[in-house]
């Protein structure tokens, strides 16, 4: 048996059968330096946020007060989405959308309304609602819009079917200005870089 004690493949598997396994010099493998780090960073960036979390919380004891600043009814910003935020261009969507109803609810009246001397066109609510409800169900809606931006005249505060679909809408003005602002905006939106990861 002596001649085999010096042999390695004898070492190699009294190893094996032991259960053996060599030691790894951490300093010098760059493989176990990395693997190492990265999960050291995971666990600081796991424990920072586990401490700005308890910062926050009222029932920890480490609890420093609320984190942010009461807003005033005064500020710019108040009520309105963070600036550039996917929230604050998915509402400019929004209302690019709304107006363009807008405009083509005055074309709609403009062309099936009746030019009067002074170069408005009126039309009833009835005829306006049996028409426009094919289009859009927000008829109301619009018109109030619409009202809103100077583009029609109707009496009354609201409008409601049967009851007035004998009153008068009349549109004073058309949409130049208003279809100009839409396309301005479909500008700036469309340039934005967050507007293409948004849905069309």
């Amino acid at each position: 048996m002596a001649q085999y004690q010096g042999d390695p493949r004898l070492a190699q598997l009294r190893s094996k059968q032991q259960g053996y396994r060599p030691t790894v010099n951490c300093e010098e493998d760059p493989r176990v330096v990395s693997g190492v780090g990265a999960k050291a960073a995971v666990f600081q960036q796991k424990a920072t946020a586990h401490q700005s979390s308890q910062a926050h919380n009222p029932f920890s004891g480490q609890y420093q007060g609320p984190s942010y600043v009461q807003p005033h009814k005064d500020d710019a910003s108040y009520g309105r989405p963070p600036e550039g935020s996917k929230t604050e261009f998915r509402g400019k969507q929004a209302g690019v959308h709304i107006s363009t109803e807008v405009v083509e609810l005055c074309g709609i009246i403009q062309e099936l309304g009746q030019e009067q001397p002074n170069g408005t066109f009126a039309i009833t609510f009835g005829f306006l609602f049996d028409t426009y409800t094919k289009i859009s169900n927000k008829l109301v809606g619009m018109l109030m819009r619409a009202r809103k931006q100077g583009l029609v005249v109707f009496e009354g505060e609201m409008l409601y079917q049967r009851r007035d679909e004998d009153k008068i809408i009349y549109l004073i003005n058309t949409p130049d200005k208003l279809m100009a602002d839409i396309e301005q905006k479909k500008s700036d939106l469309q340039q934005h870089d967050q507007y293409k990861g948004l849905k069309k």
